[in-house]
């Protein structure tokens, strides 16, 4: 570790690249916490000034490709072993609630996100942003615990959660 003489800490690196903190390893916050090794985010966005699709992000390898109508290619700029080891988010900049984006395949080095328009479920070219975190995997089975399967009347009555469909 080396903390530089304008503040910055360095973990597992010693060039400094301007940031108050650089991991150059996996991170683990919080005694029970998640170990990550690697997160990517970006932006998906028409350009109206260039008339054409670009892609936005800090991080490095990581390459966008529109393979369809309203669906997207994103290449992680890393390889992973297996889907249990990522978290994909992905989220259109539209304030109306009608519009999602959905993972449809996820790969070693890539995952497709498509917009659906979830009123008519017809997909449509949206701008969006994405947040691909890839957690560390299990070391063994032994990990893995089991969801507990309870009826739904052992809950009481509480109020059921707000749908997410809204009139605008």
């Amino acid at each position: 570790m080396r903390i530089t003489s304008g503040g910055n800490v360095l973990v597992g690196t010693t060039t400094d690249a301007g940031y108050k903190l650089d991991v150059n390893g996996s991170v683990k916050f919080g005694k029970n916490g998640t170990i990550i090794n690697q997160m990517i985010c970006g932006q998906v966005f028409y350009n109206t000034s260039t008339s054409k699709w670009q892609y936005s992000t800090s991080a490095k390898n990581v390459k966008v490709l529109k393979i369809d109508r309203a669906e997207f290619q994103i290449y992680y700029g890393f390889t992973v072993n297996s889907a249990q080891e990522l978290m994909i988010l992905a989220t259109t900049f539209e304030s109306r609630a009608d519009h999602t984006a959905c993972v449809r395949q996820i790969h070693q080095d890539n995952c497709v996100i498509c917009i659906i328009n979830t009123k008519t479920q017809y997909q449509k070219e949206q701008n969006f942003s994405f947040m691909i975190v890839h957690c560390q995997a299990p070391p063994d089975t032994a990990r893995f615990l089991y969801v507990d399967n309870k009826k739904e009347k052992e809950y009481g009555t509480e109020a059921p959660v707000e749908s997410y469909y809204y009139t605008l």
